[in-house]
């Protein structure tokens, strides 16, 4: 059977889709809740990140951001941190319900990060959200997606394969499982590039415009 990106370790198109809008609404269940979860911080809470994030946009004008290499390092050791844990999850049957936390927290983390930005700054805080979070964002969540469908798929596959009378070999959908890494990894660096040297770029220009 033929392999293919976007549908998992050789699922029929119908079981791909389902894990997918599964994937899907838990990521944007997520991201809702991270959203919310503002709601909920305390005054003196808000205050402190209002303070950081002032600081960290007055840092911002004056050029007082992290160098792009040391910047691309972390976040290229951050990302592939996340798609070799997510990977090694889904080589587990115990790892598919740590996947799905994984994902609402990714979820979350986005939802929260975005909302405080808009929250405490307003429209400043809307574009920055949308030069600095989003480009990287928009090639690191597909990857963490596709990997998490695929490590779900996996770990379905093994647990089926624990019950059935007479066991298939897995190498095939292994080696299926393993290809999806480098294509992963290569959006990921990609996504790094993008964080450390275009996104401070725009969000410099973002805030002259803003300050200006």
């Amino acid at each position: 059977m033929r392999f293919r990106v976007g549908q998992p370790l050789g699922y029929r198109p119908q079981q791909a889709l389902s894990l997918y809008v599964f994937t899907l609404t838990l990521f944007a269940t997520g991201i809702a809740f991270g959203a919310l979860a503002i709601g909920f911080l305390s005054p003196t809470q808000k205050h402190e990140l209002a303070g950081s994030l002032g600081l960290f946009f007055a840092e911002l004008r004056h050029g007082g951001v992290a160098e792009p290499d040391v910047a691309f390092r972390y976040a290229m050791g951050y990302h592939f941190k996340v798609l070799g844990l997510l990977w090694l999850l889904g080589l587990s049957v115990v790892g598919l319900p740590f996947i799905v936390v994984a994902v609402f927290l990714k979820g979350m983390i986005l939802g929260f990060t975005v909302g405080l930005l808009v929250s405490q700054s307003g429209w400043e805080g809307f574009l920055f959200a949308l030069t600095a979070v989003v480009p990287p964002n928009l090639l690191v969540v597909p990857a963490v997606l596709v990997v998490s469908v695929a490590g779900m798929a996996f770990s379905l596959a093994l647990i089926r394969n624990h019950f059935l009378a007479r066991r298939q070999p897995m190498w095939p959908a292994f080696l299926r499982y393993a290809a999806l890494v480098p294509v992963s990894a290569l959006a990921l660096v990609t996504a790094s590039w993008v964080q450390a040297y275009l996104s401070p770029a725009m969000m410099r220009v973002v805030a002259q415009m803003v300050s200006g």
